[in-house]
């Protein structure tokens, strides 16, 4: 059974060449606190996965029982055989997919290897770096789930 409070996040971290993460989990974490104020009791990203655990059970199981699945797309994003695949199963799921495209990235340049599911749905942009710009999106993100932020 699929229901509203469950929602899984896809936050695609690469080390970039100083260490630090090319899409920093800072927005991940964002939406994962923005959900629960809404009252999403266990939002899932990644770092939900405990030491030792079976990660790709893990996330096949979650998203298999997910309504939502958000992809945050970076410029790796589509490099990951991993994220595209998780992608495919939440199609597979029927579940519906939310992608938010960082600055920078433009669904109408069509990357590489990017999934034909996302140029079939409206897509959320974040259009700079600043934190009204990530609040924007964060607003939009909650509205398509179905919570009002104004």
């Amino acid at each position: 059974m699929r229901t509203q409070s469950t929602s899984t996040i896809n936050a695609t971290r690469k080390p970039s060449a100083d260490g630090r993460n090319e899409v920093s989990s800072t927005f991940a974490l964002l939406i994962e606190a923005r959900l629960k104020l809404v009252g999403v009791e266990n939002p899932f990203i990644d770092k939900s996965i405990q030491a030792g655990e079976d990660w790709h059970a893990r996330l096949h199981t979650t998203i298999q029982s997910a309504k939502y699945v958000v992809v945050l797309i970076s410029k790796t994003t589509f490099d990951s055989d991993w994220v595209l695949q998780e992608i495919e199963w939440a199609q597979q799921a029927g579940c519906t997919i939310i992608s938010i495209w960082h600055p920078g990235m433009k669904i109408d340049d069509k990357p590489p290897r990017c999934p034909q599911i996302l140029y079939e749905r409206q897509a959320i942009k974040v259009n700079g770096e600043s934190a009204r710009d990530y609040e924007a999106a964060v607003n939009e993100l909650l509205n398509a789930l179905g919570y009002r932020t104004y």
